[in-house]
């Protein structure tokens, strides 16, 4: 049985509340690939895609959630390319 409060067990994929993301040597290295791709496409003019690999546990999602927590929205394009 599933408790109803099953929502609040996501443990692995948060911080607790009021808790700021320990700024690691990995979490800065996420954070410059993230700047650089998300720059790529001023650069270059065409889009990057990038890919984060790694063991379970390393804490990949949190500095996902914390790059977009602290980055500017991007703009979104309103159509498919032609």
């Amino acid at each position: 049985m599933i408790p109803e409060y099953a929502d609040d067990l996501d443990f692995e994929n948060r911080l607790p509340y009021g808790q700021a993301p320990i700024m690691t040597n990995s979490v800065k290295r996420f954070q410059a690939c993230m700047q650089f791709i998300m720059q790529s496409r001023e650069q270059t003019g065409y889009a990057t895609m990038g890919i984060v690999t790694g063991d379970a546990g390393l804490g990949k999602t949190i500095a996902f959630r914390r790059t977009c927590r602290t980055s500017s929205p991007a703009p979104i394009a309103a159509s498919l390319p032609v």
